[in-house]
């Protein structure tokens, strides 16, 4: 009844009606994928970032690499899911510095970053906000972004302070 190009054709149709109908059935749609996606990935922190112009290097948690690399393509990530470019040794670091291992406060690439944007629930978050070494400078429900304090000079910072204060 078909050719070999319409048999394909009409697979293709099929296949594309079956995506379309789960989708439906599960209420896909564009608002529920942004609605998703700005609770779980610091959207918002990230256009922070990118409006001011914040000093780097950038400081992340793993799970928030792959996002951060794509949204903000101008500051390298110091950690995304590229498990096989990341030696375990460094991975490992990483983690323990996330969950506030005793450690954390030597990680040197912590020590070294201009800008960290950090989720408002894992344990580095909150032993930044007591760490003199940086100063919260945004927060939204999913994150939080400090500047290292050298960078208090930025005077995003200082407006911010000010502002805090009255």
């Amino acid at each position: 009844m078909y050719g070999a190009s319409g048999a394909k054709l009409v697979i293709a149709a099929g296949a594309a009606l079956l995506v379309a109908g789960v989708g439906y059935a599960r209420g896909i749609s564009e608002s529920r994928l942004t609605t998703y996606a700005s609770e779980r990935y610091p959207i918002e922190a990230a256009a922070f970032v990118e409006k001011h112009q914040l000093p780097g290097p950038l400081y992340n948690h793993f799970d928030w690499g792959g996002y951060l690399m794509w949204r903000l393509p101008q500051y390298p990530v110091s950690m995304d899911g590229r498990t096989n470019v990341h030696l375990p040794e460094r991975v490992a670091r990483s983690r323990a510095t996330w969950t506030g291992a005793p450690e954390w406060r030597s990680d040197p690439e912590l020590g070294g970053a201009g800008l960290v944007v950090a989720s408002v629930d894992v344990p580095l978050t909150s032993l930044l906000r007591g760490d003199a070494r940086f100063e919260a400078i945004y927060e939204d429900d999913v994150a939080v972004v400090f500047v290292a304090t050298p960078s208090l000079r930025h005077p995003l910072a200082s407006r911010m302070r000010a502002e805090a204060e009255d």
